[in-house]
């Protein structure tokens, strides 16, 4: 018999980036009515304000926006309905420039990444 020695490891998840991101919504059609609207834009946008969240940015929702910040990152996402259409909107600045969704989807890769070697340590 070996000496097999065992280690617990603990598993860091990262919520899956929600679709609507990286949706392109031009050929959506809005809900019928607008209660569904309202409904759609709370569940979007609650969605979007969870997954921030848990990457560790602070967030504030402030009407049809979520503004998060954190990790050097400025996030604004829009999402609202009219009677005929989807109205998407994600502005993300990186130490007062322009950048995009890489950004964040980088932040959530060093998550993991850090978590990894903190495991490992």
């Amino acid at each position: 018999m070996s000496n097999l020695s065992t280690t617990s490891q603990t598993t860091i998840t990262v919520p899956a980036e929600p679709a609507i991101l990286s949706a392109n919504t031009y050929f959506w059609g809005a809900a019928s009515t607008a209660s569904n609207r309202r409904r759609n834009e709370e569940r979007r946008q609650a969605e979007v304000a969870a997954y921030f969240e848990a990457l560790g940015f602070e967030v504030e929702r402030s009407g049809d926006n979520v503004f998060a910040t954190g990790h050097g990152l400025e996030i604004k996402f829009h999402f609202s309905e009219s009677c005929t259409n989807v109205y998407k909107s994600l502005s993300v600045s990186r130490n007062g420039k322009a950048s995009n969704i890489t950004a964040i989807r980088k932040v959530a890769a060093q998550i993991v990444s850090s978590a990894t070697i903190a495991q490992a340590a």
